[in-house]
């Protein structure tokens, strides 16, 4: 009597566990999946004015100090790429990618909340210093940034 039950109760779960994959898999296929979730969350902006703004915003905000080298240098590299990826090869503005580069394996957000404070102290030091290293660099390019900009808008 008992094993009806037992196989009762494995057939059901079975069956449960079926039509759950088929949920699974069917709202799989509607839903696109990219490699980089923060891509998805981001439409394409192109020469868009939101990202003319933004770039002016942070290049300005830079200029008159107030955002340190290193974070703006991230944002417009980032923000370049979106609204025109051509001027990285400008050697002026190559300094936000060696930047960019510079500071990627540094953690941030939550990482940097669980990482050990020596360690950061660390990170904390090497990017102080890279920001010196590139600061004038960075402030040209911002400055070449505005203006380009300001240019293209006429």
């Amino acid at each position: 009597m008992y094993s009806f039950f037992i196989w009762l109760a494995i057939i059901g779960g079975l069956l449960l566990c079926f039509f759950l994959l088929r949920y699974i898999i069917k709202n799989i296929h509607k839903s696109p999946v990219d490699a980089d979730p923060v891509v998805n969350d981001v439409e394409p902006i192109g020469h868009s004015l939101a990202a003319k703004d933004s770039l002016l915003l942070i290049a300005s905000s830079l200029l008159d100090g107030q955002v340190e080298v290193a974070e703006a240098s991230i944002r417009l590299k980032v923000l370049l790429d979106h609204y025109d990826p051509s001027l990285h090869q400008d050697p002026v503005f190559s300094v936000f990618n060696t930047l960019y580069d510079g500071l990627a394996h540094m953690p941030t957000h939550q990482a940097r909340k669980q990482t050990d404070k020596k360690f950061l102290h660390k990170m904390d030091q090497e990017r102080l210093a890279l920001e010196a290293k590139y600061r004038s660099n960075a402030l040209q390019a911002a400055e070449a940034l505005v203006q380009k900009l300001n240019s293209d808008s006429e």
